[in-house]
């Protein structure tokens, strides 16, 4: 029995209103022993079941199936309604402990607010029409030179596009550069949403699994070696959270490389750290430029923002101008002069300190 098996028997039972929330489940070494697996395989289970919300870890205490899950009843095929899956529901759940939401409480809302009003009143009459597609050139300008100085890489404004966060990221990218047929590559286990999204558009779509030093290179030149995409969570895996190695790094650039294939690098929390020993981002080794860089600061400031970006490689941005303009509108302009500000005015840098400051205390 694979941990595959054992993750889907937990959820299947939780969905199915088997396993109550709140009910304990067995500590990993004696479901290990009787079903006579490796501790690592039910490890592995636990930890995406955690990852997904469904799994409460207390420490010494014991693992709980999530007492504030909140699943939607069966009802027979007489009387189906439409009902939101369980995995959104996940996501909804009220708490402090909640999937992708960052330290709200952290947050220097009262500078936000002045920023906000000044932003507004400045609002221009010529500022009214269409926003650019690509972004606000400030937004633009403030993105590049951060991530220039904090996550190691070498970007100009130019390369910088706006979107609404990761799937927009995804939807666009594949857009723009994939051909019906290409092969995509995903992280087994990998991003819940991010898997439901590609199934839908990746007709080609096929799974790298990962263990303690990320996304396994070797089988992916092995079995995918003519794949076109390879999508990562180098800097904190989702939802494993290991770090992808730097032989695999190397070796998964320099398959980029020689086969003139993009790696998609979801970067969407690596401003977070438990350690001072910040890691830098994959696209920060890239030297061929086949790295398409993505984040996000739904993780980071907060979800209600709605605003991501990707760093597009220079012989693409053309490809994205072009295309882009047929298909995005341009995110709305006032959000992003509020961003553009909060990030040029050193605001932004100061709360990712104060907040891995935090954390890493916490973790002390």
């Amino acid at each position: 029995m694979g941990y595959k098996e054992i993750y889907a028997r937990y959820r299947q039972q939780i969905q199915n209103g088997l396993l109550k929330p709140g009910a304990r489940v067995p500590s990993i070494r004696s479901l290990a022993s009787e079903l006579q697996v490796a501790r690592k395989t039910v490890e592995t289970a636990y930890e995406i079941l955690t990852g997904e919300g469904y799994f409460v870890s207390l420490g010494a205490k014991g693992t709980y199936i999530n007492s504030e899950l909140r699943l939607t009843a069966k009802v027979s095929a007489d009387n189906a309604v439409p009902s939101r899956s369980p995995h959104t529901m996940v996501t909804e759940r009220k708490g402090n402990l909640r999937l992708g939401i960052p330290a709200l409480d952290e947050f220097p809302h009262k500078k936000w607010l002045l920023i906000s009003g000044k932003s507004a009143r400045s609002l221009r009459p010529e500022e009214m029409l269409m926003p650019p597609v690509m972004g606000f050139q400030p937004l633009r300008e403030a993105i590049s030179s951060y991530l220039n100085i904090s996550r190691g890489l070498n970007c100009r404004p130019e390369q910088i596009f706006i979107t609404s966060g990761y799937r927009a990221n995804l939807r666009l990218i594949l857009s723009v550069l994939a051909q019906p047929d290409d092969k995509v590559l995903f992280e087994d286990p990998g991003y819940f949403y991010g898997q439901q999204l590609l199934k839908r558009m990746a007709s080609n779509l096929h799974y790298i699994p990962v263990d303690r030093q990320g996304m396994d290179v070797n089988y992916l030149q092995r079995y995918h070696n003519d794949a076109r995409f390879a999508i990562v969570t180098p800097t904190h895996q989702s939802p494993l959270a290991v770090s992808l190695s730097l032989p695999r790094k190397h070796q998964l650039l320099a398959w980029a490389q020689q086969n003139r294939s993009w790696i998609i690098e979801d970067d969407y929390d690596g401003e977070f750290h438990y350690t001072r020993k910040v890691i830098p981002a994959l696209k920060s080794l890239d030297m061929h430029d086949r790295v398409i860089y993505t984040g996000t600061f739904s993780k980071t400031i907060m979800p209600a923002m709605r605003i991501g970006y990707m760093v597009m490689p220079q012989e693409t941005v053309a490809r994205f101008s072009e295309l882009g303009e047929i298909l995005e509108t341009g995110l709305p302009l006032l959000p992003q002069k509020i961003l553009a500000q909060f990030l040029s005015e050193g605001h932004f840098y100061r709360h990712i300190k104060k907040c891995a400051y935090s954390t890493s205390n916490d973790a002390a």
